[in-house]
């Protein structure tokens, strides 16, 4: 039977790895990845409804990342549907919210700067830190769901003021032009700076490109917070930016990383777009765009995004061949019910998983190729 206390042991071992008593700090919310059963499979199941069965529940707002199947359309074989959709059913006896977005920071639980949060999913923690200025380490599902229940965290890190103190600048020596030079930057960055904090200026067009870029910084590498000039609501002065290690990311990197993330040899079975999850303002410009290819286009969305969407541009979608899903994410159970191998994608973060997690080859282009712009 899983108590409190093994909650508790469970969110100390950052503390225990050093030799320290631990300490903790109250949180406003959670949210937790990890919900896919492709992801977790029977064991995770087993653990989810053994910790519901000890009478444990969750005591802040929760909400909790995308599953395998779009539930509606039950786009998964049967087995799988069934195990995914005890999964959601485990988690909202337990007291979570079922959002299955991995974008809740824009809808379904958006912390205010200053909240102390335990949130997985790393696009959402990198946002909240690097725009928002919420407080977040990069959690596992499993000490999201932990902190969940607790109504605490980990006081290290990312908590800490001094944690939160850039210590490399990076500059980058091209133009961020479109989302996906944005994600190839992240993608970059994430892997140079390793466990420092970065600052870095403010070279984005869009929120649709910032998120695409610190969704890449999640993919690559372990830091929690990218201090963006202008953005962050962290002060630095012009002084200290000047003493600190300085590095550089330019167009010979950008396409070494397009390059070790790209393996289609052949034309595309399908377009997958939406990773992260998009917003209804994010459809609604996608659907401003042309669109003269019959390729069908899979844009995954939270479900409030679909319903709004599907009932106002019904036939703006229809004519684009574009199909929004919800419920699921990238890594969907529709890739492989229709037996998908080539796709393509305009997501950094979405082309290293598609091709390391369901095996299928991979090809980027930008919205501007796909949409025929």
């Amino acid at each position: 039977m899983i108590d409190r206390k093994d909650l508790l042991e469970l969110i100390s071992v950052p503390f225990k790895l050093e030799g320290l008593k631990p300490r903790f700090i109250r949180v406003s919310s959670a949210h937790i990845s990890g919900i896919s059963y492709n992801n977790i499979r029977e064991e995770g199941l087993e653990l989810l409804k053994e910790i519901l069965s000890s009478g444990l529940r969750i005591t802040v707002p929760t909400t909790i990342n995308p599953g395998f199947c779009e539930l509606e359309e039950q786009d998964c074989d049967k087995e799988t549907y069934k195990k995914q959709l005890e999964i959601i059913e485990t988690f909202k006896k337990l007291g979570a919210k079922p959002t299955l977005s991995c974008i809740p920071y824009l809808l379904g639980n958006i912390p205010k700067k200053g909240d102390h949060i335990a949130w997985a999913e790393s696009n959402a923690v990198l946002y909240t830190n690097s725009v928002i200025g919420a407080w977040s380490n990069k959690e596992s599902g499993l000490t999201a769901l932990a902190s969940a229940i607790l109504g605490i965290t980990s006081f290290y890190g990312v908590h800490l003021e001094e944690g939160r103190v850039p210590k490399v600048k990076v500059n980058f020596n091209f133009e961020l032009s479109d989302e996906v030079d944005a994600g190839l930057a992240g993608f970059v960055l994430g892997k140079i700076v390793k466990d420092s904090i970065p600052f870095v200026s403010n070279s984005f067009k869009n929120r649709y490109d910032l998120i695409e870029f610190l969704a890449s910084v999640g993919t690559s590498g372990v830091i929690p917070l990218v201090v963006i000039e202008g953005i962050t609501p962290i002060s630095v002065s012009k002084d200290y930016l000047n003493q600190i290690q300085s590095l550089s990311i330019g167009g010979e990197e950008i396409n070494k990383a397009k390059s070790s993330l790209e393996n289609l040899k052949s034309e595309e079975d399908a377009i997958l777009m939406g990773c992260p999850h998009l917003s209804l303002k994010e459809v609604e410009d996608l659907l401003k765009l042309n669109r003269k290819r019959d390729k069908d286009i899979f844009v995954f969305v939270p479900k409030e995004v679909k319903a709004v969407a599907e009932k106002k541009y019904s036939k703006e979608l229809k004519d684009k061949n574009i199909k929004l899903v919800s419920d699921s994410c990238i890594l969907w159970g529709g890739i492989v019910s229709r037996n998908y191998r080539k796709v393509v994608t305009n997501s950094v973060k979405g082309a290293y998983y598609l091709r390391n997690v369901l095996k299928v080859e991979v090809g980027i282009r930008r919205k501007s190729e796909i949409m025929d712009v």
